[in-house]
């Protein structure tokens, strides 16, 4: 399978998003190359009892409600287990219906659930590099309109995908291969951007996942990228 990586790079100084830097880059060294809207939507919350005084945090779940370009049909819901925000339970529904789900959880869940954070990506860009066979997709994660802070910019996302089979899926990625990945992606977004003065010092988290165009996977249309959603749940609960 392919390899994404996923970084939330933090806003610089004013907090002045870097995007625009990182997206006219890319349009100077690869002007031939197409650009392609990206987009996404990410709401977070936490449990309500994890908030109560002696509660262990470590035992805190989360709930995710994730709509994205990538895959405009669905939107990914996943619930974490306790104790360890990394095992989910995770399910798709219409994307057309995230927003009535949200609202689901916020009113009739809220004994159980809390709003801990509503994040926007509007107009993002997604380049592919067809010569290195990497595609590039960058965009300013704002706060929500609907949240506190509407507007702020909490930070650059950067996704990095390789189009490379690596012959491995993600049932056996081991924590070797994670880390070949990670060093890979950060030693290829710091040339792919040199020059601009942008740090990639932002942990790279890396995974399997599946082919972008159908000609390079069989039937990858009907298929739901899971891990690609799990990238993103897990760099947006840092």
């Amino acid at each position: 399978m392919p390899t994404t990586g996923l970084c939330l790079l933090p806003p610089a100084s004013g907090n002045a998003p870097v995007s625009t830097k990182l997206i006219a880059h890319l349009s100077r060294r690869y002007p031939t190359q197409e650009h392609v809207l990206f987009h996404l939507e990410h709401r977070l919350f936490s449990d309500t009892s994890s908030q109560l005084p002696g509660s262990d945090v470590k035992q805190r779940c989360f709930t995710h409600v994730l709509s994205f370009s990538h895959d405009p049909q669905h939107a990914f819901v996943s619930s974490t287990k306790p104790g360890n925000s990394d095992e989910s339970s995770t399910i798709t529904i219409p994307a057309a219906s995230a927003d009535s789900f949200t609202g689901l959880i916020s009113t009739k869940l809220q004994p159980a659930w809390y709003p801990r954070q509503m994040l926007s990506v509007e107009n993002g860009v997604c380049v592919a590099i067809e010569e290195k066979g990497l595609v590039v997709c960058i965009g300013d994660a704002r706060v929500s309109a609907r949240s506190q802070g509407a507007g702020t910019v909490r930070g650059t996302v950067v996704e990095l995908f390789r189009r490379e089979d690596t012959g491995s899926d993600e049932n056996n990625y081991t924590k070797e291969e994670a880390a070949e990945d990670e060093a890979w992606m950060q030693s290829a977004l710091e040339g792919l951007f040199k020059g601009t003065g942008v740090t990639f010092n932002a942990r790279i988290i890396t995974g399997r996942t599946l082919p972008r165009k159908p000609e390079e996977g069989a039937d990858v249309e009907a298929k739901r990228d899971w891990n690609l959603a799990k990238l993103y749940m897990a760099v947006f609960r840092r």
